[in-house]
């Protein structure tokens, strides 16, 4: 079943493109990586999908029901709040308990990062 599609994606900041006819779909239980150099458009496609900046041209479609949490690359997060914090506090906006959170985190391998820093999860 299909969780996220987008179709024919097109974004430019002024006259340079930056995404240009993305397409794809991430049914459940899929994972996505998206892999590039800075400036090629990743952090582009993931506002447009959250619907934090709108695309040129486009359509994004999000199975009903579905949540998307997202904590952005440049932030402006509390310093003295810890990742575990973070990551609670943005699984509570997307509707997850404590422990989907840490199986969502343990499924996409973020939680020997979070060992390795000595943070408690």
């Amino acid at each position: 079943m299909v969780l996220l599609a987008c179709q024919d994606i097109k974004k430019s900041f002024g006259s340079k493109p930056v995404l240009n006819g993305v397409t794809f779909s991430l049914d459940e239980g899929e994972q996505l990586v998206m892999l590039g150099a800075n400036g090629c458009g990743k952090s582009t496609l993931l506002k447009i999908i959250i619907g934090a900046e709108s695309a040129d041209h486009g359509e994004i479609s999000l199975r009903r029901g579905a949540k998307i949490a997202w904590v952005p690359q440049e932030h402006d997060l509390p310093v003295l709040q810890t990742a575990a914090e973070i990551l609670a506090e943005a699984g509570g906006q997307a509707g997850l308990d404590h422990e989907a959170l840490m199986q969502m985190v343990r499924r996409f391998g973020g939680v020997d990062a979070l060992l390795e820093s000595g943070i408690r999860v």
